[in-house]
């Protein structure tokens, strides 16, 4: 009872400080016990609401939602970063640390998602080629820090547990670095607002497919203006593009063609 009261009146104060707006018509937050309805990179990039991140009204988007002039605002982005971070110092990646964002969860939803594109969210989750590619230009024996989330979940399914299918993503994946003789630690399941602010100040970052890792890669570029970090990617904002085997980016682009036409004639439904 005491908890229910504790949400009902933090929830007031947040609709106060920050107001809301579903992320899917109909779809309400009750409480912010899980970050399933978080959404860092449309608050940035696509609306002008501020979704749920009233439930979190210290959040980066809350704050982001408050100051910026139009979507897109790194200024407005690098500041709210900055304001979290004399509120909550953390220690950054050190400088020859690799920081390598993978979109996992419920973009997720194939088997042996490492080896070959799934038939849905293909453009979200990159497979061995990728690894191999970017390991080969990284230098020997560097520390990589992966970073992900196995249970982000679009906002219809904000609350299913952590899929097998990410685990053994990120397992295959630490299978190859390791074996290409790189130190791999893990950050998994953090909070999408320190995640985003570690990966600001890497120096090195390699990102996936998304809007969260594209706003990591913008944001590492432009945190450290005299010395902006090395972004490797598949596309802007990547300052170092990942040339790919020609076999796998003729797969990958048969099923981001499929995943495209299964939406718009879900669409026209």
């Amino acid at each position: 009872m005491i908890r229910a009261l504790l949400l009902l009146v933090g929830a007031a104060y947040a609709a106060q400080d920050c107001p809301c707006e579903p992320c899917v018509e109909g779809v309400g937050m009750r409480d912010n016990a899980s970050w399933g309805f978080y959404r860092l990179s449309d608050v940035y990039a696509h609306t002008l609401s501020s979704y749920n991140a009233c439930f979190w009204p210290r959040s980066l988007a809350c704050d982001y939602s408050k100051k910026r002039t139009h979507l897109s605002d790194m200024d407005a982005f690098l500041a709210a970063v900055r304001r979290r971070l004399a509120r909550t110092p953390e220690t950054p990646p050190s400088q020859n640390e690799v920081v390598w964002h993978l979109r996992l969860g419920d973009t997720v939803d194939c088997d042996d998602a490492f080896e070959k594109p799934c038939a849905r969210n293909a453009k979200y989750v990159l497979q061995r080629p990728f690894f191999e590619a970017v390991a080969a230009r990284l230098k020997p024996r560097s520390v990589i820090t992966l970073i992900y989330a196995t249970q982000h979940a679009g906002c219809k399914d904000a609350h299913r547990a952590p899929p097998a299918r990410s685990l053994a993503y990120v397992s295959a994946a630490i299978q190859l670095l390791r074996s290409r003789g790189f130190e791999v630690r893990e950050r998994a399941d953090g909070e999408p607002d320190a995640d985003m602010t570690y990966m600001c100040r890497a120096r090195t970052l390699v990102l996936a497919g998304g809007g969260y890792t594209r706003l990591a890669g913008e944001c590492a570029r432009a945190f450290d203006a005299a010395r902006p970090a090395t972004v490797l990617g598949l596309a802007a904002p990547a300052t170092d593009l990942v040339e790919l085997p020609r076999a796998y980016r003729n797969s990958r682009r048969d099923a981001l063609d499929a995943d495209k036409a299964r939406r718009a004639a879900k669409t026209n439904v």
